[in-house]
């Protein structure tokens, strides 16, 4: 599964990229200015000035500094009023390629399940292959760059009777208009998502902005951890962490041994955690692994949560199930 996840405060970065695609740039705009729960109830009312009352100026002067995209957004409009793609424009690439990226993510998230649901873990008739590459040498079954990208070859009935792929071989797509689809419903699906979306493949590509273009790519339907090793240890405080992250032992006295773990005491109430150490490809994440291995949320409100410690900034999409455990798990991992 991939992460796309929210914004800041919540506002979903998958939904701007859908706005972006549909043209709706005005709607992209408010909604990257958009509010959501555990924002600074200053900062949100200061963007309110804005979308609510059309105060720009008003919105500006309230606006923490620190507030690097919404006044970028709102400095264009001043200068140009109602040209929201402008505004959009003085956004860095990236972040409007993140935006692309997630709305993306959230259509592999959908297909990847319906993959398995309805065909389940056997290679069928329709499957996409990247020829010359697998999943375990073409970045681990993550994410196939463009400018790497094998030939794509559609399964064939002798395919499957023979043998000659396995799972690790079968990927989908990040819906493109420059990719392939599955020759088999979910492909068909693929299409049919874009279309609640009011998008076709044609949308995909936007000849006067090629920034907000989406030309596609593929990953893996499945991703196979190595290294993997855990370990149980019993803790009495919810919030310590059990392993040090990168930033801990950077930080660390040289020449000091970490401090020998400490067992409860008689009496506490101890719960049980779940360390972790594996090793991921690119695009693949601890979080979502540990998600999957549990079959519960890692937010911290729900029955497990998680402290990876792998690098890189990561766009949040937790919405694992309840797994029903008497107690709480709690699982850290170091990818």
């Amino acid at each position: 599964m991939q992460r796309f996840g929210h914004g800041p405060a919540g506002r979903g970065t998958a939904d701007v990229g859908r706005l972006l695609l549909q043209r709706n740039f005005e709607g992209a705009v408010r909604a990257i200015l958009g509010s959501g729960p555990g924002e600074d109830p200053a900062i949100t009312e200061a963007k309110s000035l804005f979308l609510r009352d059309g105060n720009l100026e008003g919105s500006l002067r309230a606006l923490p500094r620190f507030c690097h995209q919404e006044r970028s957004l709102l400095n264009a409009l001043l200068r140009f009023p109602n040209g929201w793609l402008n505004a959009l424009m003085t956004l860095p690439k990236s972040m409007l390629t993140m935006y692309l990226h997630a709305y993306q993510s959230r259509l592999f998230n959908q297909l990847a399940i319906e993959r398995v649901e309805k065909l389940g873990t056997s290679v069928v008739e329709g499957d996409l292959v990247l020829l010359g590459t697998t999943a375990a040498s073409d970045s681990g079954g993550g994410f196939v760059k463009k400018r790497d990208r094998k030939e794509v070859h559609i399964v064939t009935a002798e395919d499957v009777g023979e043998g000659r792929f396995g799972m690790r071989d079968v990927h989908l797509p990040l819906v493109g208009f420059e990719v392939e689809l599955p020759r088999h419903a979910v492909g068909e699906r693929a299409l049919e998502l874009l279309k609640l979306d009011s998008l076709s493949i044609a949308d995909l590509r936007n000849e006067q902005q090629h920034t907000l273009s989406c030309g596609g790519d593929y990953r893996a339907v499945m991703c196979f951890p190595e290294d993997l090793r855990c370990e149980v240890v019993r803790y009495t405080d919810p919030d310590a962490s059990l392993l040090d992250s990168d930033w801990d032992r950077l930080m660390a006295p040289k020449d000091t041994p970490p401090p020998a773990p400490q067992p409860p005491s008689e009496g506490e109430n101890v719960e049980l955690g779940l360390k972790l150490s594996l090793t991921l490809p690119s695009s693949a994440y601890a979080t979502m692994a540990i998600r999957e291995l549990t079959k519960e949320s890692s937010e911290r409100g729900g029955s497990s949560y998680t402290n990876t410690n792998d690098a890189g900034k990561r766009p949040r999409d937790d919405g694992g199930g309840d797994a029903g455990a008497g107690k709480r798990a709690k699982a850290e991992a170091e990818a």
